[in-house]
């Protein structure tokens, strides 16, 4: 059939043919990569939008307007042995004020960068409920102070009044010689009883003396100037 057409047409369908062909082509290669570039513009905007939001929040946060920690809520030294001493300080004074005995465990002085939480193991020897207030004093204060532990007892060679008495032993029993049932003897009773403690001026008796080992922690900086 093409071969009753004359040559000029036959030219005309060839270049035809050949422009379809090349617009064939052509969307096969422009589809994909059009979804491709819809696909980088759509990232391009998440990123942008990322971008802004991060430097919201970087000016956010370079704010001046926000209050600084309070220099008196942690301990400030030149160096960390002086603020081990200055913590140190702390509980000798609070626990004077107090009636408290402490003897604090020298602590280990390497290891530690700053800012950090230090922390000393010290025994405290008193009255109970001066222990308790020496704890609050502490922790309530100005200086952010936590105990982490705290195991009470009594000191050595005072008695133990929480400690349980010995158990009575049942009164003796005497076997009549005419071989009757067996009787017991009454009791004895001593005639030394126990002395009770002296009362206090409130008239409830004295506390027995405690003492505890304690853990205490304290936020402190060091090797910088305040």
């Amino acid at each position: 059939m093409i071969a009753t057409f004359s040559p000029f047409s036959r030219k005309v369908i060839a270049v035809g043919l050949l422009v379809m062909a090349l617009l064939l082509g052509l969307s096969g290669l422009v589809l994909p990569l059009g979804e491709a570039i819809a696909d980088d513009l759509a990232r391009l905007r998440h990123v942008r939008a990322e971008v802004a939001r991060l430097q919201g929040i970087a000016l956010d946060s370079s704010d001046t307007s926000v209050a600084p920690v309070p220099q008196g809520m942690y301990i400030s030294a030149p160096d960390l042995a002086k603020a081990y001493a200055l913590f140190a300080g702390d509980l000798s004074v609070a626990a004077a004020r107090r009636g408290v005995e402490v003897h604090v465990q020298p602590p280990a002085l390497s290891g530690t960068q700053a800012p950090s939480m230090l922390s000393l193991q010290f025994e405290a020897r008193g009255n109970p409920d001066a222990l308790l207030l020496l704890v609050n004093d502490l922790e309530r204060g100005a200086r952010l102070i936590r105990f982490s532990r705290m195991t009470v007892g009594v000191p050595p060679g005072v008695p133990n009044p929480a400690a349980p008495s010995s158990p009575m032993l049942p009164p003796p029993m005497s076997v009549p010689s005419s071989g009757g049932a067996p009787t017991t003897s009454p009791p004895v009773i001593s005639a030394e009883a126990p002395v009770p403690p002296p009362a206090s001026p409130a008239g409830m008796p004295q506390a027995t003396p405690a003492v505890a080992n304690m853990q205490a922690t304290a936020l402190a900086l060091w090797g910088a100037k305040p």
